[in-house]
């Protein structure tokens, strides 16, 4: 599939993450996050506090800072517990 200008794919979906640790957890969501920051694409996280810290912690050591994007246009960090109350 291509987009309107031909120029790069379209890719359309959602992913599923099965994992048995939480260094797992982080190192591979850093990273899918790290490569989206570093093409451009915002990022939403919903996580618990504790994941949050350590996905954030990974994207730091791949040189994806978070902290600098614009909270509320490019980064969403929001907590899993009140996300999913809502």
């Amino acid at each position: 599939m291509s987009s309107a200008s031909g120029t790069q794919p379209v890719t359309t979906g959602h992913d599923v993450l099965l994992y048995e640790s939480d260094e797992f957890l982080a190192s591979v969501v850093g990273q899918f996050l790290a490569d989206g920051v570093r093409t451009g694409q915002p990022i939403v996280v919903v996580a618990t506090p504790a994941h949050r810290k350590q996905i954030v912690a990974r994207m730091r050591a791949l040189g994806a800072d978070p902290d600098g994007l614009v909270s509320g246009r490019d980064v969403f960090m929001l907590d899993a517990r009140d996300t999913l109350a809502t």
